[in-house]
């Protein structure tokens, strides 16, 4: 449909042209015929033309069935344009979507990438700053490697200390910045010797997710 007979008479279209009366659309059509009579525009090779379009329009608007068509045709023509708009929407939002997806997961992906280095640095800067010297002969003994299985549920450090505080006071944990294929793994160090044999020996973690305790083993 490329001619809106509305719009031939200078009416309003869509749903404000649909509850027009008969009245005002030879209203319309008597203004609009003023203009566009051929005898006004003899120079005008267009003229008879243009007239016999608006008088067209005015009959197709002056008998109820046409008219009924043609505001049918008119509503499914909006229909589809507004599908069309919407799906136009939808396809540059999806495109918006995957080029800010890509963009978080490449600094998602970098800073994974930086995140063990970082965790490295700062955990030996800890523990070179902790007054804990792992190669004394009594330090050695209070210290327990912890490792869990990285596809189950994660450890924070606050709960592994709430798993240890049972045995005694711990004095510090690392987080390792490192994991193995299927590790995950921390470093406990307790207050007193005795509570760390104890501790490796009893404590277990979550059923969810059992936490494998062993003393620290000194290299000589």
């Amino acid at each position: 449909m490329t001619l809106d007979h509305y719009r031939v008479l200078g009416l309003p279209s869509g749903d404000e042209g649909a509850i027009l009366t008969e009245r005002e659309i030879s209203r319309a059509y008597k203004l609009k015929a003023l203009g566009l009579h051929p005898d006004k525009r003899p120079d005008d090779p267009n003229a008879l033309a243009d007239f016999q379009n608006l008088r067209s329009s005015y009959e197709t608007l002056m008998d109820p069935v046409a008219r009924r068509r043609f505001d049918d045709s008119l509503r499914q023509l909006k229909k589809k344009m507004e599908a069309e708009q919407t799906r136009k929407f939808m396809k540059r939002q999806d495109g918006l979507k995957r080029r800010s997806d890509a963009l978080y997961s490449n600094m998602d992906a970098k800073r994974r990438k930086q995140e063990p280095a970082a965790a490295k640095e700062k955990n030996e800067t800890a523990w070179s700053t902790s007054g804990v010297d792992h190669h004394d002969d009594d330090t050695h003994e209070k210290i327990l490697d912890v490792s869990w299985e990285k596809e189950k549920n994660d450890y924070s450090e606050e709960e592994l200390r709430k798993f240890f505080f049972g045995f005694g006071f711990v004095r510090d944990i690392y987080m390792s910045g490192f994991c193995s294929k299927n590790k995950k793994s921390a470093t406990v160090v307790m207050v007193a010797a005795d509570s760390a044999v104890a501790a490796a020996r009893i404590v277990a973690g979550r059923l969810s997710s059992p936490l494998l305790v062993s003393q620290y083993k000194r290299i000589v």
